[in-house]
């Protein structure tokens, strides 16, 4: 399985928790979710490095905080769901 595969796969249970619109509940199941994400990706990419340096990249898990700093950019329970999954995968990889 690559990245892809996995978010799409992962995408679906994003989904689940999309339904239940923002909650507490729903943003901890989020912030959950986005960390396992992070972790199954980080041990999916060895092959990842920086160009020309030959240090690996590491998708270190987020915390609470990080997690909160970057839901504040990223509207995660937006009426639209594709526009939520976006910008789910958006915070998930750190691009806010």
């Amino acid at each position: 399985m690559d990245i892809l595969e996995l978010i799409t796969k992962r995408a679906r249970r994003f989904k689940q928790i999309w339904y239940q619109g923002d909650t507490s509940d729903s943003r901890k199941a989020a912030f959950e979710l986005c960390n396992q994400i992070r972790k199954e990706c980080d041990e999916l990419g060895p092959q990842r490095y920086y160009k020309n340096t030959g240090n690996r990249i590491s998708i270190d898990p987020y915390t609470e905080q990080k997690f909160d700093h970057g839901f504040q950019y990223r509207t995660i329970f937006h009426e639209d769901w594709k526009v939520a999954k976006d910008e789910f995968i958006n915070l998930v990889f750190g691009w806010w």
